[in-house]
């Protein structure tokens, strides 16, 4: 996902936003089995354009996950959404030994007053880092991850909106979505389209910019 995380995304990467039950209660298949297998399918499908067009996951983590960052040099980096902060251990001269455990006083996170948050900044005139190194994954989070404590409202119903169209493709090739699910390359109908990116404005995550 988005971020500079190199952590396991087996858990995002399997997440997927509504249910069978919710789909087939959508297209009026309650009491309707024969299509369970392909409505799975095209959840996970779903899911994953979403994660794309959003660039991010609405996985609900419940532990906390260690994962690894850098390259960045600088006193900002960009980091994978995060609910609560644990720790942060920084391994100082690319040693593979992390030598330094910042504390609470030397960052903050951004943004403010809001969750998810995306942005560890180093506080001006802190005694124990300068900027975070240049190295490879010489920046150890462990974490809360996630978007949120759930799954919005609205990302269930684009995920609901969106299997409903593929599975009345069903009779169709799935060449345009397998490969690269995205919404841009899935030739949507235009109002459907509309609505889709409605729902998930206010959740798409923008590109990264290089700051200082």
């Amino acid at each position: 996902m988005s971020g500079s995380g190199s952590g396991s995304q087996t858990q995002a990467e399997s997440a997927v936003y509504c249910t069978v039950n919710q789909v087939k209660e959508h297209l009026g298949l309650v009491g309707v089995e024969d299509y369970d297998g392909l409505l799975a399918w095209n959840i996970s499908v779903a899911s994953r354009v979403i994660d794309r067009k959003c660039r991010r996951s609405f996985v609900v983590g419940t532990e906390d996950e260690t994962r690894l960052f850098g390259k960045c040099g600088k006193k900002r980096l960009r980091i994978d959404d995060l609910r609560q902060m644990t720790k942060i251990e920084i391994d100082t001269d690319d040693d593979g030994n992390f030598d330094l455990e910042l504390s609470s006083t030397s960052y903050y996170l951004e943004p403010d007053n809001t969750l998810p948050k995306t942005t560890l900044v180093l506080r001006e005139g802190n005694k124990e880092l300068a900027a975070f190194p240049k190295y490879p994954q010489s920046i150890r989070i462990t974490a809360l991850w996630g978007y949120g404590a759930e799954i919005p409202e609205q990302i269930q119903q684009a995920c609901i909106m969106i299997v409903s169209y593929l599975f009345k493709r069903k009779d169709a090739a799935y060449a345009d979505v397998t490969g690269s699910p995205d919404l841009e390359s899935m030739r949507l109908p235009q109002g459907l389209s509309a609505d889709i990116t409605l729902l998930l404005t206010g959740f798409i995550r923008p590109k990264e910019v290089l700051i200082s």
